[in-house]
Order: C-alpha cells, then structure tokens, then sequence
C-alpha cells in the first residue's frame, strides 16, 4: 500500500482527481476505452467534480458504480444519481454511466444480468473506493452471508448485498473483480476513517474486514 497525506481538503480533491486522469489516459494508451469502478457516498465527491473538469477524451470513459442501494434513480440515495451529478460538467458529458439498479427486480434477480451486462468492461482499469468506520467497501458488509458469499473466489461479477444495521436491499460488485482492477484508489478523510484504515491494515481476518484484501495494492489519498 501507498499512502498519500494531505492537510488540505481542496489540495486532496485536486491531486488525487490528477492522479485519476493521468491512470485514464494511460488506459487510453492501450485500449479503446478507460473503465473506472467509482465509490458512492459523499467522500469521492470533490475528487469527482475536480475529475470532470480536467481535459480527458470522456467519450471513452466508461463508470460503473462500486456498488447501489435498491433504490430509483431520482432518489437521492442513488450512487448513480451521485456521480451523475457530480460529473455534470460540459468536459465529462459525453461519458458512459452503466447502473446497477434494475427496477421491478430484486438484487438477487438483477444480479447475474448485470454481470452479464458488465462482463466485456472487467477487469476495470481503476477501482476508486472508500472505506467505513465498519472496515465495510462498497457493499460488502463485515460479517455477513452476503459478503462472504461476494468474497469468494468465484464469485459472480455482481451481488446482492444486505446492510445489517437497516436490513436495506443492496447490488455489490464482488471482491474478486474489484480487486481485478489494475489500479486500486482509496480515498479518505478524517481520523475515524484512518483509524480504520489503520485496523484493516492490522486484521487477517478478511469477513471481518472487507477492505483489508484490497489494501496491498491499493494507492491511498488521505486528508484529515
């Protein structure tokens, strides 16, 4: 792992939207299209608005969301709703957005015609995650059916995923595939979330902390 420490948050949404353009045109280098696994939540926003500014070809940028709660697109808990708008500069309009979110299914019905539907754009080129105070990423939830179920070897490109505390519906793409990526983005702020961080660094065991597997390649941008 390599850690980046920032004392500013403005110097850390910029540096670490720099670091992600540079990875995209590198991907562009070599292939026809540049896919990035993106975090939801409200942490990567500022990394996201710096990143549509900069001067990328977005017609072959392809985001998929890290993971989605159960929920429409005009709610506001939707992670695609979030980097829809977070990324709704004129430089990044002619970029793709593939959702998770299938209405009239259930996660577990979803699931494989995801995978199905995601399957030519694995591995991604970058994976840009966060992490809870849990040691939960994406949605794969310490200790629970789901998780371990997303954390096998085999797993399937997506999954169903339950948040324990609220018993909320879930998709998660599974540890298998976001740790395919060829780059692996932490971002995080704040002292709970580094001493999370810190704790996953220290855990073998991986139910009970789903991050920790990730973390040997991961590139981190923190700032307190």
């Amino acid at each position: 792992m390599r850690l980046y420490r920032y004392f500013d948050r403005e110097r850390w949404a910029q540096l670490a939207a720099r670091h992600l353009a540079t990875s995209a045109e590198s991907a562009l280098i070599k292939s026809n299209q540049a896919v990035l696994i993106l975090a939801g939540g409200s942490t990567p926003k500022p990394v996201y608005r710096a990143l549509a500014q900069l001067d990328l070809d977005w017609k072959k940028i392809v985001i998929i969301p890290s993971d989605e709660r159960w929920v429409n697109e005009t709610s506001e808990r939707s992670n695609m709703t979030m980097l829809k708008e977070s990324f709704a500069h004129p430089n990044a309009s002619k970029m793709r957005f593939h959702s998770l979110y299938r209405r009239g299914h259930t996660p577990t019905q979803a699931a494989p015609r995801v995978s199905e539907m995601l399957k030519d754009h694995m591995p991604a080129h970058i994976c840009v995650l966060g992490i809870g105070e849990d040691r939960h990423t994406a949605s794969l939830f310490p200790n629970t059916t789901e998780t371990r179920l997303a954390m096998a070897k085999k797993a399937p490109i997506a999954m169903p995923a339950v948040m324990p505390k609220t018993g909320e519906a879930r998709i998660t793409l599974s540890l298998p595939w976001l740790q395919a990526s060829n780059e692996i983005v932490i971002l995080i702020t704040g002292k709970k979330k580094q001493q999370a961080l810190n704790s996953a660094l220290k855990t073998k065991e991986t139910y009970d902390s789903p991050i920790s597997p990730l973390l040997e390649k991961a590139l981190v941008h923190y700032v307190d």
